[in-house]
C-alpha cells in the first residue's frame, strides 16, 4: 500500500512538473491562451484571412516574447493538423505573418526539430494547395531571414531537401480567365468587332449597288406583308374547339394546364404556334401545342386496312394558307417587280412555312435535330446573292418545338443541383459540431484529470 502511495506522488509530482515547463498533459492536449482566438481566426466560415486579428495576435506574442511564442506556435499545430484543407490554409496564413512579425523567438521556435518535421509533411503529404502554399512559405524564408540567421538552419535545410526530391516551388498565381457576358449584344474579342465591322460595311455596299432594284422589291415585300398580315389575322381568328392529349404534361408554373394522355381540351386561344391556352376540368391556362391532337377519337385500324386508309382533310386553315400562296406566285411571275433578284426562292420558302405549321408534330428532345439546324444556318448567305436551303424553315420549327421540353428538362436539373447543395452544407454543419464536442471532451479530461489523481491520497 506504501509503494502504491509512493507511485502516485510521483507521478502528481511529475505532472506538476510537466505544467511548469510547459510539456504536454498526461491525457489529451494542451490547452493554451491563444486557443480561442486562432480558432476564430481560422474558422470555417472565413472565407478570407482577417487581419486585424492576426496582427492583435502578432503584437501579444512580441510582448510575451519566449512563452507566447511557445503558446501560441502550440495553438497552431491544432489547426495545422484539422481535417478541413480551408482551416489549414488559414493557418499557414497565420503562421507566415508570425514569422514575419514576431521576431526571433519565434522563428526559432519553429525551425525546431518537431515542428520543421510537422512543415515537411504538410509539404509533401497534405492537400495539393495545402502543400503549394507550404513549399511558397519555406522557399520565401529559406531565401530571407534564414540566409541572415544561422540558427534558422533546419528550415533551409527542409528547403534544400525538398528541392533536391524535385518538388515544385512555383508561386506564380494561376491566370485568370475573362469572365464571359450572357449578354448576346457584348463583343468578346477584337476579332468579333472586326467580322461585325466587315458584315456592316458589306451590308452598305449591297444596299448601294442594289439601287433601283431596292425601291422595287420594298414595293413588292410592301404587298407581300399586307397579304401576310391578313392571312395571318385570319389564322389567329381562334375558333373554340376541342383536342386530346397526346402525352402527360404537368405544369411547371401557375399559368400552365396539367393533363394527361387522353384528356379532352377545349383550345381558347391557338394565336402562338407553340403555346395553346384550353381548359378541362383541371383548370384553365397554357400548354404545347405539340402535345395535343384535333382527333378526338384515336382511328383503330386493322392490319389489312392501313394502306385504305384517307387522309383526313386539313381544314379551313390550310386552305386559307393556299390561297395565301396562289397570290405570292402570282406576285413572283409579274415581270416587272424583278429585276435580278431571286424572289421565288422566299416564296418558295415562306410556302414550306406553311406547309409545316398546318402538321401535327410530336416534339421530343434530339441534339441530331438542333445540330442539323446550326448547321443549316451556317451555310445560309448573309449577303441575300445564295438562297437559304429548302429544309432550314423545317429545321427550325422542329427546334423551336424542343424549347418547352428543354426548360422543363433544366428546371428539374436546378431543383437536383439544389438539394444536392443542402445536402452538402448538411454535412459540413455535422463534421463541424463533431470536431467541436471532440475538443470539448479533450478539454473536460484535462481538467479533471488532477482531481481524480488526488482522491487517492489520504488526508
Amino acid at each position: 500500500m506504501q509503494s502504491y502511495r509512493d507511485l502516485v506522488r510521483v507521478v502528481v509530482s511529475r505532472g506538476k512538473k510537466d505544467k511548469v515547463l510547459g510539456g504536454m498533459p498526461l491525457f489529451g492536449e494542451a490547452v493554451s491562451p491563444y486557443d480561442e482566438v486562432i480558432e476564430k481566426v481560422t474558422a470555417e466560415t472565413c472565407t478570407s484571412e482577417n487581419w486585424t486579428l492576426i496582427l492583435d495576435i502578432c503584437d501579444k506574442v512580441v510582448a510575451e516574447q519566449s512563452k507566447g511564442a511557445k503558446m501560441c506556435l502550440l495553438s497552431l499545430k491544432k489547426r495545422l493538423n484539422h481535417r478541413d484543407p480551408h482551416v489549414v490554409l488559414l493557418a499557414l496564413s497565420v503562421l507566415d505573418s508570425l514569422w514575419c512579425n514576431c521576431g526571433v523567438h519565434f522563428r526559432r521556435e519553429v525551425s525546431s526539430r518537431e515542428f520543421s518535421q510537422e512543415l515537411g509533411y504538410k509539404a509533401t503529404h497534405s492537400n495539393r494547395s495545402v502543400g503549394e502554399k507550404t513549399r511558397s512559405m519555406l522557399k520565401k524564408w529559406a531565401e530571407n531571414e534564414c540566409k541572415k540567421d544561422p540558427s534558422l538552419g533546419l528550415i533551409e535545410t527542409l528547403y534544400k531537401n525538398l528541392l533536391s526530391e524535385g518538388h515544385s516551388f512555383d508561386t506564380d498565381p494561376p491566370t485568370k480567365t475573362a469572365a464571359l457576358s450572357t449578354d448576346p449584344n457584348v463583343v468578346q474579342s477584337a476579332e468579333e468587332e472586326e467580322a461585325i465591322a466587315r458584315a456592316i460595311a458589306l451590308s452598305l455596299d449591297e444596299s448601294n449597288r442594289v439601287g433601283t432594284s431596292s425601291r422595287k422589291m420594298h414595293e413588292l415585300f410592301r404587298s407581300c406583308k399586307t397579304c401576310r398580315a391578313l392571312t395571318a389575322a385570319v389564322l389567329r381568328r381562334c375558333v373554340v374547339r376541342d383536342v386530346r392529349a397526346l402525352y402527360d404534361f404537368e405544369a411547371a408554373e401557375d399559368n400552365e394546364l396539367t393533363f394527361s394522355s387522353g384528356d379532352v381540351i377545349t383550345v381558347t386561344d391557338d394565336s402562338d404556334p407553340n403555346w395553346w391556352r384550353g381548359k378541362s376540368s383541371r383548370g384553365e391556362g397554357l400548354f404545347p401545342a405539340s402535345f395535343v391532337t384535333s382527333e378526338l377519337n384515336e382511328p383503330e385500324l386493322r392490319p389489312n386496312d392501313e394502306d385504305k386508309r384517307e387522309p383526313q382533310p386539313v381544314g379551313f386553315y390550310f386552305s386559307v394558307a393556299t390561297s395565301f400562296m396562289m397570290i405570292c406566285m402570282k406576285l413572283a411571275t409579274a415581270q416587272k417587280y424583278f429585276v435580278s433578284v431571286d424572289v421565288p426562292s422566299t416564296v418558295k420558302t415562306s410556302y414550306q412555312c406553311f406547309q409545316t405549321a398546318v402538321q401535327v408534330r410530336v416534339a421530343r428532345i434530339d441534339e441530331s435535330v438542333l445540330l442539323e439546324c446550326l448547321r443549316l444556318l451556317e451555310d445560309c448567305d448573309p449577303t441575300g446573292e445564295r438562297p437559304d436551303p429548302p429544309e432550314l424553315a423545317e429545321a427550325e420549327v422542329n427546334s423551336y418545338a424542343q424549347v418547352p421540353l428543354i426548360d422543363a428538362r433544366l428546371a428539374e436539373i436546378d431543383k437536383q443541383h439544389n438539394a444536392l447543395a443542402q445536402v452538402d452544407i448538411a454535412i459540413r454543419d455535422v463534421l463541424a459540431m463533431y470536431d467541436r464536442a471532440v475538443q470539448q471532451v479533450q478539454y473536460q479530461v484535462a481538467l479533471l484529470f488532477p482531481a481524480l489523481l488526488s482522491s487517492f491520497i489520504p488526508l
